[in-house]
């Protein structure tokens, strides 16, 4: 069973975290043992599951501090995220994840930013490849009063004179 530095520090404000994941587990421990290191220290883990088999097992045994919510129907996964909402406690910051997401730090600085800018509503953090950790997949999205979204990575990618992969031949 992993050990967790899972704690509950009643001065910082409670965050959700909601981890989609169905079918099997195939990326979920990694996902899992990643967030229960993560750097803040009040949030609750909530993993919502569409038709893995014995996930009530896996979890129980490897992660007994986490939350299990078991659909035994195949949903789709803004279905899934709203099904982890509505059974969250942390009612101000909920963090929506995919169970092939590996998060070291990430939490605590995009708490901070939050707190610090009320006006900030959503965010998402830079996020790397998993498959080649070196690769920037996306550098966050900008959503106008429209509803336009604008991937970022490349505005980042010249404010940082940093090279990008925009696509990879697959051998």
């Amino acid at each position: 069973m992993l050990e967790t530095k899972l704690m509950r520090n009643n001065k910082l404000p409670r965050v959700s975290i909601v981890i989609v994941n169905a079918k099997g587990t195939k990326y979920l421990q990694n996902c899992l043992q990643s967030v229960c290191k993560t750097d803040y220290e009040n949030f609750e883990i909530i993993v919502v599951d569409c038709l893995t088999n014995n996930i009530d097992y896996y979890i129980k045994e490897n992660f007994p501090h986490i939350k299990l919510i078991n659909l035994n129907f195949d949903c789709d996964p803004a279905e899934e995220h709203n099904i982890g909402l509505k059974a969250s406690i942390g009612r101000k910051y909920v963090a929506f994840l995919d169970d092939d997401v590996i998060v070291p730090l990430w939490l605590k600085p995009v708490i901070e930013v939050l707190e610090k800018h009320p006006e900030i509503v959503v965010v998402q953090p830079v996020i790397y490849s998993l498959d080649n950790p070196r690769n920037l997949q996306t550098a966050g999205f900008k959503i106008n009063l429209l509803g336009d979204s604008y991937n970022l990575i490349y505005l980042y990618a010249r404010l940082l004179q940093y090279p990008i992969l925009v696509a990879q031949q697959q051998s």
